[in-house]
């Protein structure tokens, strides 16, 4: 019989085994480690509640005739958000022609490069205004779907490293449909990558290919937490 107040060692030896299956439970359930370092770093740049992003779209397109060059088309959109639902919105088309749209709650206000503003009729009232709803739906697309990457592989050091990642399919054709206006089945090939750059994502790449065709999406983010106050243009 073990002495009064001393545990048997039947209790230690299944108080033991218990711990071990606690802590093999605990790895078996949860993600890899490199799927941790992204979810962070997306996750961090998503809730930072202000940032610059810079996207940049350039679709290839390949000659029909051998020899020929192929023809390349770009353009560029600039988001400029503030938490929970601020948006300066700059699109510059193939052409070079500028459109920028202010949207705050439910007001929106857009002008071309160098015009007046104009007030554009707001969306339906509700529970997520006009603009939160295109912060959930567009702005934060990027940084949410790699905080969904799955699987996940590192390459570089941990402090500064790019990601690779898949997307599970209801994720991907979200993906897809947001950023490449185009359904899942009409992809034939994808890759995506991130890079974090110590707590957070700093870039990142959606690449897309079907028939002649290849489509770059290039995201950069900037001034995160520090970006400029969105308010309603001077003439509001």
């Amino acid at each position: 019989m073990p002495a009064p107040g001393r545990p048997s060692l039947f209790v230690l030896a299944a108080l033991a085994v218990l711990t071990a299956g606690a802590v093999a439970l605990s790895l078996a359930t949860s993600p890899p480690v490199a799927e941790q370092q992204l979810y962070v770093g997306a996750g961090a740049t998503a809730g930072v509640g202000s940032f610059v992003m810079s996207l940049t779209n350039t679709v290839t397109t390949r000659a029909a005739l051998p020899g020929r060059p192929p023809q390349v088309q770009r353009s560029s959109v600039r988001f400029v958000y503030q938490a929970p639902d601020r948006i300066d919105e700059t699109l510059t088309n193939a052409n070079g022609r500028a459109v920028e749209i202010i949207c705050i709650g439910n007001s929106r206000w857009e002008r071309a490069a160098g015009g007046h503003w104009v007030r554009i009729p707001g969306g339906a009232t509700g529970a997520v205004s006009t603009c939160q709803s295109a912060v959930d739906t567009v702005v934060l697309v990027p940084a949410n779907a790699a905080a969904n990457g799955t699987p996940v592989v590192r390459h570089g050091q941990t402090s500064n490293a790019t990601y690779t990642y898949g997307l599970a399919p209801a994720d991907l054709a979200a993906v897809f449909r947001i950023l490449f206006g185009v359904p899942a089945t009409a992809v034939a090939s994808h890759a995506f990558a991130a890079t974090v750059d110590k707590e957070y994502v700093v870039s990142q790449l959606f690449h897309a290919a079907a028939g002649d065709q290849t489509d770059d999406i290039g995201v950069r983010y900037s001034e995160l937490g520090t970006a400029p106050a969105v308010t309603p243009p001077p003439s509001a």
